[in-house]
């Protein structure tokens, strides 16, 4: 990102230069326009490359998913089936700025109803002293026909071969996700929850759910399918 800025700003000052310098006359006015030009056509496309990247996330999306029947602690990360959720970027993070990156973006989750009950037992549901709460000892307490929204933290990034190799990255390799893959991990504010989500195409993400099952040390993972919903 650093070098594609020093380039455009590298090209602005050349053509600034040669639009002031009169010794070749009309010609480097001609020359300097162009290349003013080509500066900023190019600085665009570059930023709506950009955007289109991290908005592909944007909009509402569906969860399908069918845990173990015999689950005794299904993840904080839970959604239940047909559970509908809205993301939407709303630019970068305070800190991303003053570091200037471009991976970590803000923004908010919405839940759209109907909101189940099920969503009380899970880090969604928790009751927290800041943001926004579904519920209270375990029963829902919002209006069943209005959304309700959450600030999030967007942070974007692709699998290596090292993190597909790392065992806590198992689960989307044996969904198929290979080297590249893009991922964003979705962090709600106030509340114990972060999906990390694979980005499989515009219509598709998968995310894991950790389960405890009946036994000792007894721990399996699912996935949660996220399909948009047009």
């Amino acid at each position: 990102m650093n070098s594609v800025n020093n380039l455009v700003q590298q090209n602005h000052n050349i053509g600034f230069a040669m639009l002031f310098s009169f010794s070749n006359g009309q010609c480097n006015v001609k020359l300097a326009v162009l290349l003013l030009i080509s500066t900023l056509i190019f600085a665009s496309s570059e930023a709506k490359a950009k955007d289109s990247k991290n908005d592909m996330i944007n909009g509402t999306w569906i969860i399908e998913t069918i845990p173990p029947a015999n689950a005794v602690k299904l993840c904080d990360e839970y959604l239940p089936t047909s559970t509908r959720i809205h993301f939407q970027i709303l630019g970068p993070t305070r800190l991303a700025v003053e570091e200037e990156r471009t991976d970590e973006l803000g923004g908010t989750v919405e839940l759209i109803p109907p909101i189940s009950a099920a969503l009380c037992s899970v880090g969604l549901g928790q009751s927290t002293e800041f943001g926004s709460n579904l519920c209270s000892n375990g029963q829902p307490i919002v209006d069943d026909k209005k959304n309700v929204q959450f600030d999030a933290d967007f942070t974007f990034f692709r699998l290596t071969n090292a993190d597909l190799e790392d065992v806590d990255n198992l689960f989307f390799s044996e969904q198929g996700a290979h080297e590249g893959a893009k991922m964003v991990t979705v962090s709600v504010n106030y509340k114990a929850v972060q999906w990390n989500i694979w980005m499989r195409s515009t219509n598709e993400m998968i995310s894991e759910c950790l389960v405890v099952l009946p036994g000792k040390n007894n721990v399996d993972s699912f996935p949660m399918i996220w399909r948009r919903q047009h």
